[in-house]
């Protein structure tokens, strides 16, 4: 299990294997939202068989993972702007990254 969280710069991701922290409000400031991504976004992917984990680096930042799925696309999940994102690759490269900057797969993230 991967627990994917925004950090509190709202720039980068943190990914981690720790358990899911409850919902709460923060008010004008927001809120943490629980979601289980296998039973939401993922279903939209087909069977997902995760063969690798890659972080996704941009401006020398963490700012996302790519999810390498065995016989289906890439999925891609990733931070921009204090926002939670996720699709294949043509949504990840077709998102509105600064001055066009796209993020690239850097390390393997152990599972």
């Amino acid at each position: 299990m991967l627990r994917l969280q925004i950090a509190g710069n709202g720039c980068e991701m943190i990914v981690d294997g720790g358990r899911l922290d409850q919902a709460f409000d923060m008010g004008e400031y927001g809120s943490v939202v629980t979601v289980d991504m296998t039973q939401s976004a993922l279903s939209e992917f087909g069977d997902v068989n995760v063969a690798e984990v890659q972080w996704l680096a941009w401006c020398d930042q963490r700012v996302g993972i790519k999810l390498s799925n065995v016989g289906n696309p890439s999925v891609y999940f990733w931070v921009y702007d204090d926002e939670f994102y996720w699709g294949d690759e043509t949504v990840f490269s077709t998102h509105d990254w600064l001055d066009g900057v796209i993020p690239t797969p850097s390390e393997r993230i152990e599972v």
